[in-house]
């Protein structure tokens, strides 16, 4: 069971590294999916929280069309 690994004169002859290794591989492959799906989750929700998001920022501009801060200040003066 002689494999080259890593090039010139590394040489692997014992099972249980190539078992190690094999497990290894599949651990970082798992972990990797699971950051891949976390990663979707994520971009997912922060598409909902950016339309949710956009609906306060329309709101706030229609608002703002009908209330003027200024003239709000001016009127309470006038009323004293």
């Amino acid at each position: 069971m002689n494999e080259d690994i890593g090039g010139d004169d590394a040489k692997v002859y014992s099972p249980l590294f190539l078992k190690l290794r094999a497990q290894s591989i599949k651990q970082v492959t798992e972990l990797m999916d699971s950051t891949i799906n976390s990663m979707y989750t994520l971009e997912k929700s922060i598409g909902k929280l950016n339309t949710s998001t956009s609906g306060m920022t329309s709101t706030a501009r229609i608002w703002s069309s009908f209330y003027d801060p200024k003239m709000v200040e001016k009127l309470r003066k006038g009323d004293d």
